[in-house]
C-alpha cells in the first residue's frame, strides 16, 4: 500500500503534462461543440464553390457536363495529382473533385449511364451539397436526354426545372444528422496517449532507478508485491483519466447516446486502446532514459500516431502511403472502429478492428518481456 500511495505522490510531481493535455482535449471538445452547433444552411443555394474536375471521356456531353459545371460553380484550371487533390481537399482549397468517367457520353444513351464521382469531405455539408445537386441535376438531364432532347438543352431545362430551395433544406437536414460525438471520440486517443506518456513514463521510470530499486530488494518488501503495486497504481490512473475525458466528450450529445450500443463499444474502444498505450509504455520503460527524452517521446510518438492513424486528418483524406504507414499504429485502427461503430456496422465489424488494437497490446507486452529478460 505504501508503494500504490507513493506513486501517486510522484505523478502529482507530474502534474504539469496531465493538466495541460487534459485542458488541450477539454478545449478541443468545447471548441468543437460550439462549432458544430453554430452551423447555418442559409444562402446555401446562391453559394459557389470551388471545385475540381477530371475528365476521363473528352467527349461532347462530358465537355458540355463541364461547361454546364462552370457556370454552377468555380472550376479550378490547376493541375492536380491525386495526392495533391487530396490535401486540397483537405485544407478546403476546392470544395470537391468531380470525376467525368471514361466512356460516359456513349453510355447516355444505354440503360446503365455512367454516373459521375465526387470526391469531397463528408463531414462539411457543402460538399454534401455540391454532389446531391451535381446528381439530381445530372439524372434529370439525363431523362430529358432519352426523350428526345439535346445534351445542351437537357442540362438547362433540368436546371430551369430544379428548385434550389430544396437542396437548402436537403443540406441543412444533412447538417442536423451529422453527430459532434463521432468527432470527439475520434481525437480522444491524442489526450490519452499524451496524458499517459507525460505523466506515468517519468513516474514509472523513477521507480525503476538503480538505487530505488537496491533499496526495495533490501527492505522486507517483495519485488512482485512492488510491481503489482506499481501496475494497480498505473490501472487506478488511466481508469480515472478514462472516465474524465469519456465524460466530457459524451456530455454535448449524451441524450442521443449514452448507454446506447454505440457508445459502449466506443468506449470498448477507447479502453482498449488504453490499454494498448499502457503496453507500449512497458515496453519502453526497459530502458533507461534521462528526463528530457520523456517529453520527447510523448511528443513525436504521440503525433505520429495521431497523423498517421487519422486522429487529426480523416482516414478517408490520408494518402495511401501513409495508410501504409498508419496501419502499424493502434490509432489508425480506433479511428475506423469509431467510424464504423456510428456509421452503424454490425458488431463483429468493429470488434475485428478492435482485436487488431488488442493484438498490437500483446505485441507490446510480448517485446517488453522479452527486453526484460534479456536486460536480466
Amino acid at each position: 500500500m505504501q508503494v500504490f500511495r507513493s506513486f501517486f505522490r510522484v505523478a502529482k510531481s507530474n502534474k504539469s503534462g496531465l493538466i495541460m493535455y487534459t485542458c488541450i482535449v477539454i478545449g478541443m471538445i468545447i471548441a468543437l461543440s460550439a462549432n458544430n452547433k453554430g452551423k447555418s444552411t442559409e444562402n446555401a443555394a446562391a453559394s459557389r464553390y470551388t471545385v475540381y474536375v477530371v475528365d476521363e471521356d473528352n467527349s461532347a456531353e462530358s465537355k458540355a457536363l463541364v461547361a454546364y459545371i462552370g457556370k454552377l460553380h468555380d472550376v479550378s484550371k490547376e493541375k492536380l495529382t491525386d495526392e495533391m487533390i487530396t490535401e486540397s481537399i483537405y485544407y478546403q482549397h476546392i470544395t470537391c473533385c468531380i470525376r467525368i468517367p471514361e466512356g460516359f457520353g456513349d453510355s447516355l444513351s444505354t440503360d446503365t449511364p455512367s454516373s459521375i464521382v465526387c470526391e469531397y469531405d463528408e463531414a462539411l455539408p457543402n460538399g454534401i451539397f455540391v454532389n446531391m445537386q451535381l446528381n439530381r441535376l445530372l439524372g434529370n438531364a439525363v431523362k430529358r436526354y432519352l426523350s428526345g432532347e439535346s445534351f445542351d438543352d437537357s442540362l438547362e431545362n433540368s436546371y430551369k426545372a430544379m428548385d434550389m430551395k430544396e437542396y437548402v433544406s436537403i443540406r441543412a437536414d444533412e447538417v442536423k444528422k451529422e453527430s459532434i460525438t463521432p468527432v470527439l471520440f475520434t481525437f480522444l486517443p491524442f489526450g490519452i496517449f499524451s496524458i499517459i506518456f507525460s505523466t506515468i513514463l517519468p513516474t514509472v521510470l523513477l521507480f525503476n532507478k538503480k538505487e530505488i530499486k537496491d533499496r526495495t530488494e533490501a527492505s522486507s518488501l517483495k519485488l512482485l508485491d512492488r510491481n503489482i503495486a506499481i501496475i494497480s497504481g498505473v490501472g487506478v490512473f488511466c481508469l480515472i483519466i478514462l472516465a474524465v475525458l469519456i465524460t466530457a466528450a459524451t456530455i454535448p450529445e449524451a441524450g442521443e447516446y449514452f448507454m446506447t450500443k454505440k457508445w459502449l463499444l466506443a468506449v470498448l474502444a477507447l479502453s482498449v486502446y488504453t490499454l494498448a498505450c499502457i503496453m507500449l509504455l512497458s515496453f519502453i520503460v526497459n530502458f533507461e532514459l534521462k528526463d528530457g527524452a520523456v517529453a520527447a517521446i510523448t511528443n513525436i510518438i504521440g503525433l505520429s500516431f495521431a497523423f498517421l492513424g487519422g486522429t487529426f486528418v480523416g482516414v478517408d483524406l490520408l494518402g495511401d502511403k501513409i495508410k501504409a504507414v498508419g496501419r502499424f499504429t493502434p490509432n489508425y485502427w480506433y479511428t475506423l472502429a469509431v467510424k464504423d461503430i456510428f456509421r452503424g456496422e454490425s458488431v463483429g465489424v468493429v470488434m475485428g478492428k478492435i482485436g487488431v488494437i488488442f493484438a498490437f497490446a500483446l505485441a507490446c507486452f510480448g517485446v517488453s518481456m522479452m527486453t526484460s529478460r534479456v536486460k536480466r
